[in-house]
């Protein structure tokens, strides 16, 4: 991967420059406990820092930085402030950027299944709410709330009430989640 050099301004590139290419004197630093505690702290920090600490000061809630902005948790917050959308690349363009080049053969040692995950994962605490787009019904907490329901009433619908389980039918032997569930 290319790196923009414009983009990252010099303080980044002497800092990554000398996180990769200053072995000697990790060695040296990693040798000496004290020294080490003291340059992990740094490090950490300084990697933390780079991007400005919470609260964010813009949310959904209004183009504007209130006590409400800051504090009410069921706005999205966004990081940047409003601006009006103007010089777009044309969709072709853009639909470039999604095209695959190569074959596309498929890794052995892969599956579908880790992708899903990572779908149910993030789904459970990035959710919006259908009724204001700039809300969202997450806690901000990883709540499993896909297994078990935001609400009681919807834990009910999911799960059997016993023993733990979650709501199946099965089909010739095998386990599935419900065909219907009424909500």
């Amino acid at each position: 991967m290319t790196r923009s050099r414009e983009r990252d301004g010099w303080k980044n590139q002497l800092q990554f420059a000398v996180l990769t290419n200053a072995e000697p004197v990790w060695e040296f630093l990693h040798a000496r406990p004290r020294l080490r505690r003291f340059t992990n702290h740094a490090l950490i920090n300084s990697a933390v820092l780079t991007m400005p600490t919470r609260p964010n000061p813009l949310s959904t809630l209004a183009p504007y930085t209130s006590w409400s902005s800051l504090t009410d948790r069921t706005y999205t917050s966004r990081h940047l402030p409003p601006v009006a959308a103007r010089d777009l690349p044309d969709t072709e363009r853009v639909a470039d950027l999604f095209t695959r080049s190569g074959d596309g053969t498929p890794c052995p040692k892969s599956t579908v299944m880790f992708a899903y995950f990572a779908q149910w994962f993030t789904d459970g605490f990035l959710r919006t709410d259908r009724r204001d787009v700039r809300k969202t019904t997450s806690n901000h907490e990883i709540d499993l709330s896909q297994l078990y329901g935001l609400r009681p009433d919807v834990t009910r619908l999911l799960r059997h009430g016993h023993d733990g389980l979650l709501k199946s039918q099965l089909i010739n032997g095998e386990e599935y989640p419900p065909s219907e569930v009424s909500w």
